[in-house]
């Protein structure tokens, strides 16, 4: 893969090939010593042209090489570290599917076992008079305006994922808000039996594209319910720059839920699982390379 670096390079060449041949066309008296100076430049700027193609290419190389260690340590990290554990992971239909089997993949390796993905709607930013018709039919509210709706909704969904109330999930797949994923080789639960105590859950935003209603109204506040209500809760984001999920959820007063950015990469995989792992433990924290990260990984627990 040839970067756009090299692009602009080669770019640079032509059209100093092409300057230089418009100056030889036009003139007829431009004498041999400038001539021979064009020429040497613009034999100087191929040399330098091939040198930083063969650097990208190297550089490509080192990546892949990179990216296939990377891969191989995740898996070797992860590997039984969430045994005898129960996941769900919550995530919205815009969410990459890539990401998702990557991640459900990535749990399946920790030993750990997933009751349910379960897929929530983007129409849970309540934009429109429809929307919020919706939710009121999955929550048997009369109300219609979009915070109350909104605060309802989190308090039912804590309930819901906590083990705390039985049914409501259905309602709201029911009501076309959610759906659950079918995962390969793994049998998971109905929605009506899918949270028990001490069940981990993961929340993966939806996609980049200035979803804040979603993010800011619904996801950041129902991220701390659930870990002020005891739910061991991590939230994941792909990237490490523009922050629009986990940013604000670090900047929120939660000290008992984690967070993780590049979880899009093998490294931010692994310091999902093994954030998941450490809180089970009693220790949070804040994991990537992005603003507000506190390490990579967690740190190894004392005496391992």
């Amino acid at each position: 893969m040839i970067n756009f670096r090299f692009h602009v390079v080669s770019l640079v060449a032509v059209l100093s090939s092409l300057s230089i041949g418009v100056l030889l066309g036009v003139s007829s008296e431009i004498d041999d010593a400038t001539v021979n100076r064009l020429e040497q430049a613009q034999k100087n700027l191929a040399e330098r042209n091939e040198t930083l193609r063969e650097r990208v290419e190297e550089l490509d190389r080192q990546t892949e090489q990179f990216r296939s260690f990377a891969q191989s340590s995740r898996d070797f990290l992860v590997r039984e570290t969430l045994q005898e554990s129960r996941v769900i992971i919550l995530s919205f239909e815009s969410t990459d599917a890539d990401l998702l089997e990557q991640i459900e993949s990535v749990f399946v390796r920790a030993g750990a076992t997933i009751d349910g993905s379960l897929r929530l709607s983007d129409r849970l930013d309540l934009a429109t008079d429809a929307r919020r018709r919706q939710a009121a039919l999955a929550l048997e509210s009369s109300s219609n305006d979009a915070a109350a709706l909104t605060t309802q909704l989190v308090e039912r969904m804590v309930q819901a994922l906590s083990g705390a109330e039985v049914g409501f999930l259905s309602r709201l797949i029911e009501a076309g808000l959610g759906d659950q994923r079918e995962i390969g080789g793994v049998e998971t639960q109905p929605p009506a039996n899918l949270a028990v105590p001490e069940t981990l859950m993961v929340i993966l935003g939806p996609a980049r594209d200035g979803r804040t209603e979603i993010e800011q109204g619904f996801i950041v506040p129902l991220s701390g319910a659930l870990s002020a209500a005891g739910v061991v809760t991590a939230v994941g984001e792909s990237g490490s720059s523009d922050l629009e999920l986990v940013a604000p959820v670090r900047q929120g007063a939660h000290s008992s839920l984690i967070t993780v950015d590049s979880v899009d990469t093998p490294m931010g995989q692994s310091a999902l699982i093994l954030g998941l792992q450490a809180a089970l433990n009693g220790r949070f924290g804040h994991y990537g390379f992005g603003e507000g990260a506190s390490t990579v990984l967690p740190e190894a627990a004392p005496g391992t």
